[in-house]
C-alpha cells in the first residue's frame, strides 16, 4: 500500500515538473496513424475485413511490444507475483 502511495506521489510530481510533451504527443500521432489507415482502407469492398487488418495493424505492435517488456524485464516476474498473490486473496475472499 506504501509503495503504491509512493509511486502515485512521484507520478503526480513528475507530472508538474515535466508536462505534457510539446511537439508530439502519443496519442495525437496515433490519431494521426489511424485517419492516414482510414483513408487508405475504408476504400471499395471487403470494408469488414480490412478494418480487421487496420485493427490488427495499429493495435499489435503495442500489444507485442509491452509481451515483450514484461518477458525480460525483471518487474514482470514482481508483477506476476503480486497477481498472484491478489488472486488467491480474492479466491479466499469469495
Amino acid at each position: 500500500m506504501l509503495e503504491s502511495a509512493l509511486i502515485l506521489s512521484f507520478s503526480l510530481l513528475l507530472d508538474q515538473l515535466i508536462g505534457e510533451p510539446r511537439r508530439f504527443h502519443p496519442l495525437v500521432g496515433f490519431g494521426w496513424c489511424v485517419s492516414k489507415l482510414e483513408l487508405i482502407m475504408n476504400q471499395g469492398s471487403f470494408l469488414r475485413l480490412k478494418g480487421m487488418l487496420a485493427l490488427l495493424v495499429l493495435v499489435m505492435p503495442i500489444i507485442l511490444l509491452m509481451l515483450f517488456i514484461l518477458q525480460y524485464s525483471d518487474l514482470a516476474m514482481e508483477m506476476t507475483w503480486n497477481m498472484d498473490w491478489g488472486m488467491l486473496w480474492l479466491v479466499e475472499v469469495v
